[in-house]
């Protein structure tokens, strides 16, 4: 029998985390094998120390849900005679496992297959969207209102967290992952944005930043800061969305992409094909410069 377990980096967010996940989630759907729950939750104490309230950020009492993801995701349940089973059966890494599929000795086995990492983005998940958004939705023990009107909903993904870091010339975008997208460029898209489209969207943002690191926008018209307590409902908003204007290098912008098929926009050297995400969306995926 097969199984699927998911390990995951202990630093990473819920955006790194979800890419083995995914893959784990696509296996188990095409070989009918069992996967094992993960453990969504670990204590992280680099972004504790990096932000905090005091230095802005995400609120100390937000951490629970949004950097630890504690109360994200339902625990799922495995018979017993299976984890059993599954603790007896040799290991097998996900490379390896993908070579026995193309030998042709794969249905013979009796392994756990092991995913980890973020491995090609979503290069393999394309096709497989629908499923993973379900299973997603599924184990969600979180929510977010269904906007009436998905048509006019733009969500704005500003990561102002201290392990982005200012860029100090515009080739950082090029060439450096992790870089600040600066809020002049969000209140800049915006306003393209309901330009193009003829008439003022209400839009919403979604944010590590304190309110007064947010404030140029917040300024603008019919914007909405979504102060949620969980990363999980972050993610199930942006993929909701039509529009989403979203940090460069972001991992979570990303997901909100893949999940929601909407059009993407970015900061010029920082686009979101970097993640694998090309013309099989429906989306488009655009960069526009400060």
């Amino acid at each position: 029998m097969l199984y699927a377990r998911v390990n995951f980096t202990r630093s990473s967010g819920l955006g790194n985390k979800l890419f083995p996940w995914a893959r784990a989630i696509v296996f188990c759907h095409q070989f009918d094998a069992t996967l094992i729950p993960p453990k969504w939750p670990s204590l992280r104490r680099g972004p504790l120390a990096r932000e905090g309230s005091i230095l802005g950020g995400v609120p100390i009492l937000s951490y629970p849900g949004k950097i630890w993801l504690f109360n994200n995701f339902r625990q799922g349940q495995v018979a017993s005679k299976y984890l059993v089973r599954a603790s007896r059966a040799p290991v097998i890494d996900e490379k390896l496992a993908n070579s026995l599929i193309g030998s042709g000795q794969f249905n013979e086995i009796n392994a756990v297959i092991d995913f980890a990492g973020d491995a090609d983005h979503f290069s393999s998940l394309h096709g497989h969207r629908s499923l993973i958004k379900t299973e997603l939705e599924k184990i969600s023990v979180q929510s977010v209102p269904i906007y009436e009107n998905k048509h006019s909903l733009i969500t704005i993904n500003v990561r102002i967290g201290k392990d982005f870091k200012c860029a100090r010339s515009p080739d950082d975008y090029v060439h450096k992952g992790g870089i600040r997208t600066p809020i002049e460029w969000y209140v800049k898209v915006l306003r393209k944005t309901r330009e193009n489209a003829g008439y003022c969207m209400p839009s919403y943002i979604i944010s590590d930043g304190s309110e007064r690191e947010l404030r140029p926008i917040l300024n603008e018209p019919s914007v909405h800061y979504l102060k949620t307590r969980y990363a999980i409902q972050d993610l199930l908003l942006l993929a909701q969305s039509t529009y989403i204007i979203g940090a460069g290098g972001s991992s979570f912008t990303a997901w909100g992409a893949f999940l929601s098929e909407a059009d993407v926009i970015t900061i010029d050297g920082q686009s979101m094909n970097w993640f694998g995400l090309d013309k099989r969306l429906k989306g488009s995926v655009k960069t526009l410069s400060l």
